[in-house]
C-alpha cells in the first residue's frame, strides 16, 4: 500500500511550461537560488520530474549541496506526515464510481482501453480521480512500477538525514479538490484513451529535462495538445497563487530548500516570476 500511495506523486507529473520561461540573461537550471528582502541565507527553488525509471534517475550534486546549505525542506505535500498519509490512504476510493454517468457506449471505450494498459474496469471503478490518474500516469514510463523511483521522496528523506523540518505547500484534500475539478468525464475518457500517446510525451520531456533546458522544455508544451488553458490554470497557476500565499512567510524565517514539479516554475504566473514580483532575486544555479 505503501508503494502505491507514494506512486500518487505520479498525479503531479511535470506539467506544461508557458514559453516565455527565463529573463534575459537567465541561463537554463532546474536549481534557482531566493536571496533577498532581508535573507541572511540563500533559499532554493528546485524543478523536479516527480517520477522516473531507475535507470534514468539521478539528482545533480548541486542539488544535494543546496539542500544541505538551507535549514528547511519544502515540498508540494508533505510525506514525512503520518496524518497526511493517512488521509491519502482515505481518498483512495470514491463514494460513487467514476463510470457513474457514463454511457453504455463511453464504458466500452473506456473498458477496451484500460484492457490495453493491463487494467480491468471492475477492479479500479471505485477509485478516486487522483487515484485513477496516478494508475494510468505510471503507464507513461517504460519501466514496471517497482522501478520508478521519486526525486520529491529521495529528497525529503535526505532532508530528514540531516534533520530538517519538512513543510507541505498544500494539504492531500487541496491536491484532491484540484483534481476533482480537473478530471471531468471527457478528461478521464480522453486520458485513458490517450495514454500510448502520454508515453511518447513522457520519454520526451524526460529527455528534455535531464538537460535542465528550461526553453526547450517550454516549447515542447507550448506546442502541445495535452492540456487545455483552463487545465493549466487548475493544476499550475491556481496552486502556484496559492502556494505564493505561504512561501514568503516560510522564507522570512529561514532558510529553504523547496521542491516542486518543474511544471511550477516557469512562465508569467511560474513560482519564479512570481517571487521576482514580490521582491526576490531569482537566480539559476549552473555549476
Amino acid at each position: 500500500m505503501k508503494k502505491f500511495l507514494t506512486g500518487l506523486l505520479a498525479a503531479l507529473l511535470v506539467l506544461p511550461i508557458t514559453y516565455k520561461a527565463q529573463e534575459a540573461g537567465d541561463k537554463n537550471s532546474l536549481l534557482w537560488e531566493v536571496t533577498g528582502k532581508g535573507s541572511e541565507k540563500p533559499s532554493y527553488l528546485f524543478g523536479t520530474f516527480h517520477m522516473m525509471c531507475k535507470d534514468d534517475f539521478r539528482i545533480p550534486k548541486k542539488v544535494h549541496k543546496a539542500l544541505s546549505s538551507t535549514d528547511h525542506f519544502a515540498m508540494e505535500i508533505n510525506f514525512s506526515d503520518p496524518n497526511a498519509m493517512l488521509e491519502m490512504q482515505n481518498m483512495l476510493v470514491s463514494d460513487k464510481k467514476w463510470t457513474e454517468n457514463f454511457t453504455e457506449e463511453e464504458i466500452k471505450r473506456v473498458t477496451k482501453a484500460l484492457e490495453s494498459l493491463e487494467y480491468n474496469l471492475d477492479e479500479i471503478a471505485q477509485l478516486s480521480p487522483i487515484a485513477l490518474y496516478s494508475m494510468i500516469s505510471v503507464k507513461s514510463f517504460e519501466c514496471p512500477q517497482n522501478e520508478l523511483k521519486m526525486i520529491d521522496l529521495e529528497l525529503m528523506q535526505s532532508a530528514l538525514s540531516m534533520g530538517k523540518e519538512i513543510t507541505g505547500l498544500e494539504s492531500v484534500k487541496d491536491q484532491v479538490q484540484v483534481f476533482q475539478k480537473f478530471l471531468t468525464k471527457k478528461e478521464i475518457i480522453s486520458m485513458i484513451e490517450n495514454a500510448a500517446r502520454n508515453k511518447e510525451e513522457t520519454q520526451l520531456m524526460l529527455k528534455v529535462y535531464l538537460s535542465e533546458d528550461m526553453e526547450q522544455l517550454g516549447r515542447f508544451f507550448k506546442e502541445s495538445e495535452s492540456m487545455s488553458e483552463n487545465q493549466k490554470k487548475i493544476l499550475l497557476n491556481d496552486r502556484n497563487l496559492q502556494w505564493m500565499k505561504k512561501i514568503p512567510q516560510l522564507l522570512k524565517e529561514k532558510s529553504v530548500f523547496f521542491a516542486v514539479g518543474a511544471g511550477h516554475l516557469a512562465g508569467e504566473h511560474g513560482l519564479i516570476s512570481l517571487l521576482r514580483k514580490n521582491g526576490y532575486q531569482v537566480r539559476p544555479v549552473t555549476d
